[in-house]
C-alpha cells in the first residue's frame, strides 16, 4: 500500500467512495414477479391464518397451507432483497420516508378493514382484511418498482 501526500489522490478516492456508496443505496427495481407474489401470498396468509387459529381441530391441509404460504411470503421478500449484505432501507435511501409511510398505511388499512367483523363476524373480517392488505401490498410494491425503474 502506498501513501501519498497528494490531495488530489485523496479527493479522487473520496469521489470513488461516494459513487460506490450512492450505487449501493440507490433504489433498484424489484423483479416483475415480486408485486403480484407479495400481494397474493400476503392475502392468502392473512385470510387463512385466522381460520386455522380459530379452529379447535384445524384441518391438516389448512395448517399446511398456512405454513407453506407464510414461508413463501418471507422467502419472496428475501429473494427480492438486495444481495451482498447491503441494508434494504439505509438512512440515505431517497424514498425512506415514503416506504415507511407505506408500511404504516398498510397496517392502518389492515386494522380498519377488520371493522367489517363487528357487524358481519370474524370470518368476513378475515377475508376482507386479507384482501385489502394483499391488494395494498401489490399496489404499493408495483408503485415502488415503477419508481425505482424510472430512477
Amino acid at each position: 500500500m502506498s501513501v501519498s501526500d497528494d490531495p488530489s489522490a485523496a479527493a479522487a478516492a473520496l469521489g470513488v467512495y461516494r459513487q460506490a456508496r450512492a450505487a449501493a443505496v440507490a433504489p433498484r427495481p424489484t423483479p416483475a414477479w415480486y408485486p403480484p407474489a407479495r400481494g397474493i401470498l400476503g392475502a392468502t396468509c392473512y385470510i387463512a391464518a385466522p381460520f386455522q387459529l380459530a379452529a379447535d381441530h384445524p384441518a391438516v391441509w389448512l395448517s399446511a397451507l398456512v405454513i407453506v404460504v407464510a414461508v413463501a411470503f418471507v422467502a419472496v421478500h428475501a429473494a427480492a432483497a438486495r444481495p451482498g449484505g447491503v441494508l434494504v432501507l439505509p438512512k440515505e435511501h431517497p424514498y425512506r420516508k415514503e416506504r415507511l409511510r407505506g408500511h404504516l398505511v398498510s397496517m392502518l388499512l389492515w386494522g380498519a378493514s377488520w371493522l367489517v367483523a363487528i357487524p358481519f363476524g370474524w370470518q368476513l373480517g378475515a377475508v376482507v382484511s386479507g384482501l385489502v392488505l394483499g391488494g395494498y401490498l401489490w399496489f404499493h410494491s408495483a408503485r415502488e418498482r415503477a419508481r425505482a425503474a424510472r430512477a
